[in-house]
């Protein structure tokens, strides 16, 4: 599977999720998905989990793919909190792979009206 049908699998399955949960489905968020980006990017390049101040955020690394991901955090309270958080409208995600080893960034934000 490329970079972009991951990110695309993720969305996908993070929507499932929340509507599992009653929630509303996130949408894309461009802001957000440059930023998640760059955050998957400089954690690869880091080899490090680098957590940044700003908008809730789920990263994580060595998940083989979306699925993974959407597990792994799902079994973690404090990451499953941000999936399905009612207030969270949109989402970005970022995906870098180093060495063969994916790094994951999936940040949320709500919409201000």
């Amino acid at each position: 599977m490329s970079r972009n049908e991951d990110i695309v699998r993720l969305v996908v399955l993070t929507n499932a999720m929340r509507k599992r949960w009653r929630r509303k489905s996130l949408k894309m968020d461009a802001g957000l998905t440059m930023m998640a980006a760059d955050r998957a990017d400089n954690m690869s390049a880091n080899s490090a989990l680098i957590h940044v101040d700003g908008p809730a955020e789920n990263i994580g690394f060595g998940f083989e793919n979306a699925g993974d991901a959407l597990k792994g955090w799902m079994n973690s309270p404090d990451h499953r909190d941000n999936i399905v958080n009612k207030e969270h409208t949109h989402m970005g995600v970022g995906l870098s792979i180093s060495d063969g080893i994916k790094w994951w960034c999936v940040l949320f934000g709500s919409s201000r009206r």
